[in-house]
């Protein structure tokens, strides 16, 4: 929680009516990395088998509305094409897949 505290304390509030609100968004400066790492480091991992073993894997973000899924997604979606993936994010019906 000390990263979260540090970011509040050296500028704008990234909680402060900054919502993502598509995986497109720039989240550079509002995302807090420990928020969501568990999760993160899950999808991250299931992403990595694919890459490794060429296997279809799935994964599910099911939380209320304002938890944090879309800027999860756009978190995922930077460090992916940081090593180098395609990543294609499709929205139908308000659902974003991944």
């Amino acid at each position: 929680m000390s990263e979260c505290l540090q970011r509040l304390q050296q500028g704008p509030n990234p909680f402060e009516s900054k919502i993502v609100d598509t995986p497109w968004a720039d989240i550079a400066g509002l995302d807090v990395e420990s928020i969501h790492a568990r999760q993160t480091q899950r999808v991250l991992d299931l992403f990595r088998e694919v890459q490794g073993k060429g296997e279809m894997r799935n994964a599910l973000l099911l939380a209320p509305a304002g938890t944090g899924k879309t800027h999860l997604l756009a978190r995922l979606r930077r460090r992916i094409a940081d090593d180098g993936l395609f990543v294609h994010v499709q929205e139908k019906d308000g659902v974003y897949a991944l």
